[in-house]
């Protein structure tokens, strides 16, 4: 028997369980080798990792407001708003919406109302409007500002030393005359009476504001006309008004006393004393004026 033999099927067997071994490993790797490259593991870097949670850390970016600047008509110069997180507006920090209830002011004292209309804001001007009493008339006038400055009245020029016309007066007949005067934005009315000289007495009498008469000098007479005044130098008179309206005075030398009778003087029949044939040729002649 060949002693030999064994050895070389003992070497086969290792041959062979070494090739075993070796293929199982080889199968093992390749089976290792196929699983990484179906499912990689991810491979982020330092850099990588800390950039992802600084930025998941950091907070929102904060708002920042803009301004915006609006023109206020021709002559008012112009405001500037400011816009709010929210999509709101403020002016000098306070909230602001606009509209004809909150107006804004310019230069000169004028005022303006902003309107947002599609994102754009646009300036109106707001005329100052004043209701002006005329005296005891009972009338008034209105009056408004332009923005250049001026005033209008039913949206014609108006100046300062105009003349308006206010209620009727009893007395007259005729509407009440008011000039208005404007100092420091302050408009004040000057009623302006008529006035007529008494005829034969050279005395001025003045209609009242009120309708109920005249005034002439220190005497009154009745929205008729009729009544009794007296000179400086002492004179009397008994004035009632012509067929033209026009007032004239008769003298008497006193208040008269007693019963007196009615004549015509110049066609108006009026109570009064009897007078001498000569006071008819001139009402100057007052020396030659006899009861």
């Amino acid at each position: 028997m060949d002693k030999t033999k064994p050895a070389a099927r003992s070497g086969l067997r290792r041959s062979r369980s070494k090739t075993i071994r070796e293929k199982v490993h080889e199968s093992q790797s390749n089976a290792h080798s196929g699983a990484s490259r179906s499912t990689p593991h991810p491979v982020v870097r330092l850099g990588q990792l800390w950039t992802r949670r600084r930025t998941a850390k950091s907070p929102p970016p904060q708002f920042e407001s803009e301004s915006v600047e609006v023109q206020l008509g021709d002559d008012g110069g112009t405001v500037t708003l400011t816009t709010t997180a929210d999509g709101g507006f403020t002016l000098e920090g306070e909230a602001f919406v606009g509209g004809a209830g909150n107006p804004v002011e310019g230069e000169g004292g004028r005022r303006y109302v902003l309107t947002l209309a599609e994102g754009t804001w646009t300036a109106a001007f707001l005329p100052r409007v004043v209701v002006i009493d005329l005296g005891t008339s009972g009338t008034t006038v209105t009056l408004a500002t332009t923005e250049a400055g001026g005033w209008t009245r039913d949206s014609e020029a108006f100046a300062s030393g105009t003349t308006v016309q206010g209620g009727t007066n009893a007395t007259t007949g005729l509407a009440n005359e008011y000039e208005l005067a404007l100092a420091d934005g302050t408009w004040t009315p000057t009623f302006r009476p008529v006035r007529m000289t008494i005829a034969g007495t050279g005395i001025e009498a003045t209609v009242r504001e009120d309708g109920s008469g005249y005034d002439a000098g220190e005497d009154s007479l009745s929205a008729s006309g009729a009544g009794e005044i007296t000179a400086p130098g002492g004179a009397m008179y008994r004035v009632a008004k012509d067929a033209d309206g026009m007032l004239v005075g008769t003298r008497f030398d006193r208040p008269i006393v007693g019963q007196s009778m009615t004549v015509s003087v110049q066609g108006v029949d009026n109570p009064a004393p009897k007078l001498s044939a000569d006071d008819r040729a001139t009402a100057a002649d007052e020396e030659g004026t006899l009861l």
